[in-house]
């Protein structure tokens, strides 16, 4: 299943228009899939939209994420489900009396509520990547797309919030959990992080910009921008930067015994080790037609 921009959303080899947002990330868990993004108003501002489905091919109305009592919403970046919830994340407008953080939890994908401000700088702070493993929830992201941040739960409620310090500026642009620890990543880097705390920082080889990244078969893959892929056996030595096609990848899975990688202009390419990938191709629904859109995001369909 691929989730793109302009509502796009391709399941079961036919292409959906599910609203108008940007859809940015989705999960699967609990028998329902749920997808989120964001759309962009007149004024310019953007507000986050959810969007559920039990099959992959009806989905619900996409409503906006918003705050009860204030109507500010969120402009959603990521979505994973772990423990028995969903966890979305982003940017939120959020004032000095505000109580509410822009980190929303859901048990059913379709009644969500907010987890509570833990960071005087919230107002500032976007979150790009949620991951799970060893009963935390780790989020990414920036403070004033500026200083690397990272927040820290255990029930997905309750967080705190901690500064990248040491290890420069920029965004965190996502996180994975894989060998018994958190792995996040920004252009041209990636990062360890063991404790929920501190983090170590490893060069990808050369590659630019990062956009998205799997493990799979013992091989770590990150992807970016203009076809470069870059991989690594332990995370901390990365292969030079290599291309595959020419354009921007914006997400990479490892499914089934293989990496899919999807991106700008609805092209896709798989490898069974990370190295060698095939030719990319424009993604066709069933009647053989080109999707034409920015897929952001890639999920296995559920058995």
């Amino acid at each position: 299943m691929l989730t793109g921009n302009n509502g796009v959303i391709l399941s079961r080899g036919e292409s959906y228009v599910v609203g108008t947002a940007d859809w940015y990330s989705i999960a699967y868990g609990n028998g329902k899939y749920v997808a989120v993004g964001a759309s962009r108003s007149n004024n310019g501002a953007y507000s986050g939209y959810v969007t559920s489905s039990a099959d992959g091919v009806n989905w619900s109305t996409p409503k906006r994420l918003v705050v009860p009592g204030n109507g500010s919403a969120t402009n959603c970046k990521t979505v994973i489900y772990a423990s028995g919830k969903f966890v979305a994340a982003g940017l939120r407008d959020v004032d000095d009396f505000d109580p509410y953080s822009s980190i929303a939890i859901s048990n059913d994908g379709d009644n969500w509520s907010f987890a509570p401000k833990f960071s005087n700088t919230s107002y500032f702070n976007t979150y790009y990547g949620v991951a799970h493993g060893n009963c935390k929830y780790v989020a990414v992201g920036s403070y004033s797309n500026q200083q690397l941040i990272s927040a820290v739960s255990t029930d997905a409620v309750s967080w705190s919030g901690y500064d990248v310090a040491g290890l420069g500026i920029g965004i965190l642009k996502g996180v994975i959990f894989a060998q018994d620890a958190f792995w996040a990543f920004k252009n041209g880097t990636v990062y360890r992080l063991v404790d929920g705390i501190t983090w170590t920082s490893r060069s990808t080889g050369g590659l630019r910009t990062c956009n998205s990244m799997a493990f799979g078969n013992g091989v770590f893959v990150v992807v970016g921008d203009d076809g470069y892929i870059s991989t690594s056996t332990n995370g901390t030595i990365w292969g030079t930067a290599f291309m595959t096609g020419t354009s921007k990848w914006k997400s990479v899975t490892y499914s089934d015994g293989k990496f899919v990688v999807v991106g700008e202009d609805g092209y896709i390419s798989s490898s069974n080790d990370g190295m060698s990938w095939s030719d990319p191709i424009p993604i066709r629904d069933n009647s053989g037609n080109k999707v034409k859109t920015t897929f952001n995001s890639i999920l296995r369909l559920a058995d």
